[in-house]
């Protein structure tokens, strides 16, 4: 008996863990953090509220695994991280490409603040890599529009020049214009947010002698009639140090708090068509011979073809797979470039990037798509040979089809883990006509899917 239990209308909002590598960047911004660093959203957010927005709906494509952060970009947009050993990125591609290194690179970023300013804000951020000792302060300068962000320039501390390879003078050199500013300003440089040392960043040119491109300070006025608004300021610099041209932000909690309503510009974000966030929600339960499976982001579609798929498992007389979730997302970031993964702890959490608009191509399901059907029977035989396939059994696979089982120095296609759950799912597919990924003549794949399963194949020619 197949049982489907939705749960819409009224989806319940839910967070869950997810094992797959987030993809980490300097793009995502927290504003106003609480213990232990998560995100805390202000009941009445008041001034800057969609750039707050805007930052919070970036962090949450982040911790899902960035599979809409395009949506936040301009197609222009240009990332420079040479200051702090990186590159340097011009349009969409290459800038997505980027972010991906990046959380190879740092996969420990911490965000510490917002100042908010008519064209951008300043961002400052610690990256921590594999080894502790590597941590990175740096701020970030993102130039934004009301199409999404621009440009993003990242200045690093110099108490982080060892990452940069400033020499001492080029990093006292810095200090001193940052000193000297904040003096002939009646303010005072806060300190590095997660580190030590005066709150100054650089953009060092192309050679020691050429000083600056740019200079980011945090500065603190002292007292300002009981309520003090901090600011950034970000400063072009001349090849001898002159200042070229200012632009000034604003901490966001205290424009709020301190700044009377006629002195709060507006800025990039008023009228902003602010992009949604990436959907996690528990949409519903599908049930087939007494297995349940929790379906996220699912449509009535969607968890029809999870449930779907399921049963066949049960009328093809084998265990029905026991996955810890199923998850959809219309976007292929999240599943690194492939349609769909099987991964977390014994291949039992399947992200699937795909939605209703390729699951059913016509105006209704089912029937769902091949490659539908076949994508999520072939993720499900992943979990299900987990869970019932002996390491002898494996291995005596392996050797048949002469292939290693999972070997990372092997091609995907090359693989007997693939090469299995390829063959499981042909043989629960109703047609057997269906396109492969790896090429098996058909006695191959009956005698392989008998040999791994135990049972004959449900499949039946076109």
């Amino acid at each position: 008996m197949l049982v489907v239990r939705s749960l819409h209308p009224g989806v319940m909002r839910v967070r869950r863990r997810w094992v797959v590598l987030g993809l980490l960047t300097v793009l995502v911004a927290l504003v106003g953090f609480g213990a232990g660093g998560h995100w805390r959203r202000q009941a009445d957010p008041g001034w800057g509220a969609e750039a707050e927005q805007w930052l919070a709906n970036v962090e949450e494509a982040r911790r899902e695994g960035v599979p809409n952060v395009a949506e936040f970009l301009r197609g222009d947009i240009v990332l420079d991280h040479r200051a702090t050993g990186g590159d340097l990125a011009e349009g969409m591609g290459d800038s997505l490409d980027l972010i991906r290194h990046l959380d190879i690179e740092h996969p420990d970023l911490r965000l510490h603040a917002l100042y908010l300013g008519r064209r951008g804000m300043v961002v400052p951020l610690t990256w921590r890599g594999p080894d502790p000792s590597d941590a990175v302060h740096a701020a970030a300068v993102l130039r934004m529009s009301p199409d999404g962000l621009v440009r993003v320039d990242v200045a690093p501390s110099p108490r982080a020049g060892r990452a940069a390879g400033w020499s001492t003078d080029r990093r006292r050199s810095l200090e001193l214009l940052a000193a000297a500013y904040a003096e002939r300003h009646g303010a005072r440089l806060d300190r590095v947010p997660g580190g030590r040392g005066p709150a100054v960043y650089g953009v060092p040119g192309p050679e020691p002698a050429s000083g600056f491109l740019r200079a980011v300070l945090l500065l603190h006025p002292g007292d300002d009639g009981g309520c003090p608004v901090r600011r950034a300021v970000s400063l072009a610099l001349g090849p001898g140090g002159d200042v070229l041209g200012v632009e000034r932000y604003v901490r966001l909690g205290d424009g709020r708090r301190c700044l009377e309503p006629e002195r709060r510009f507006e800025g990039w974000w008023t009228g902003m068509d602010v992009p949604e966030p990436v959907r996690h929600e528990l949409t519903g339960t599908v049930s087939a011979a007494g297995t349940s499976v929790e379906v996220w982001n699912g449509t009535p579609s969607l968890e029809g073809l999870a449930a779907w798929a399921l049963q066949r498992y049960a009328d093809a007389g084998l265990t029905v797979p026991r996955p810890t979730s199923l998850t959809f997302y219309p976007a292929a970031d999240r599943c690194l470039g492939n349609l769909a993964v099987a991964g977390g702890e014994a291949n039992s959490d399947i992200l699937l990037c795909f939605g209703a608009g390729l699951a059913c191509p016509g105006s209704s399901c089912p029937p769902w798509s091949d490659m539908a059907r076949t994508t999520m029977l072939h993720e499900l035989a992943h979990t299900w040979m987990t869970q019932n396939l002996s390491d002898g059994r494996k291995a005596a696979y392996a050797d048949m089809v002469g292939l290693r089982w999972a070997s990372d120095e092997d091609p995907w296609e090359l693989r007997a883990i693939e090469r299995a759950a390829v063959v499981i799912a042909w043989g629960l597919h109703p047609s057997a006509g269906l396109p492969r990924p790896v090429e098996i003549p058909a006695t191959a794949l009956h005698r392989e899917f008998r040999f791994l399963t135990g049972a004959p194949p449900l499949t039946r020619p076109r």
